[in-house]
């Protein structure tokens, strides 16, 4: 990483970078999300053609065969930057649907060690996946930032995660540097 987004604190540096990896294609996911745009390339990589359905309601009912716990439609809205969503935006003009992120109940079986999808499991779903979204969001507009810390002589933690601004990341790493001084220091020894 670059030592121009360097940070002295208590005893350590902090370094932050921009965190390149996508993560549709980097990240094991739970969601799928099979998007279709005319300039972007978007979500994973799958085989569906959107012109083999006459609009979203059929496409969504074909997804729903194949995944059988979770199609929800995922929208986009394009001005400046990208902003991703799983509810329409008000802005008509630069923003539409986008396609779905999906997921069946086996999937979600597997990702959550469960037997049963239940009500309180598919929410536990629906949170990840918006988590999901949320964390390709910032990486397609290039807000997705990573820190080490170093203590000088070694590195002794690496967060690869998102964070939506460098000042986040460095305040997340300052966080766990705080944890970690008081984690260490003796009852005799004063704090730093």
């Amino acid at each position: 990483m670059n030592d121009n987004n360097a940070v002295d604190y208590k005893d350590h540096v902090i370094r932050v970078g921009c965190y390149d990896l996508n993560p549709r294609e980097e990240c094991t996911n739970l969601g799928t999300m099979i998007c279709f745009h005319n300039r972007y390339k978007l979500g994973d990589k799958h085989t569906y053609d959107h012109t083999d359905y006459s609009g979203w309601d059929e496409m969504y009912n074909a997804l729903s065969e194949e995944y059988d716990a979770l199609v929800v439609p995922l929208y986009m809205h394009d001005h400046s930057f990208i902003s991703l969503s799983l509810s329409p935006f008000s802005c008509p003009w630069d923003s539409g649907q986008l396609g779905f992120i999906c997921v069946s109940k086996r999937r979600i079986r597997d990702w959550f060690g469960v037997s049963r999808v239940t009500k309180k499991v598919l929410n536990r779903a629906t949170s990840c996946i918006m988590d999901e979204v949320r964390e390709y969001e910032a990486f397609i507009n290039g807000c997705h930032w990573k820190f080490e810390i170093n203590t000088g002589r070694e590195i002794i933690f690496e967060s690869h995660s998102y964070y939506s601004s460098m000042s986040s990341a460095v305040c997340a790493a300052m966080s766990y540097i705080n944890d970690r001084v008081i984690a260490l220091q003796r009852p005799d020894e004063s704090p730093r």
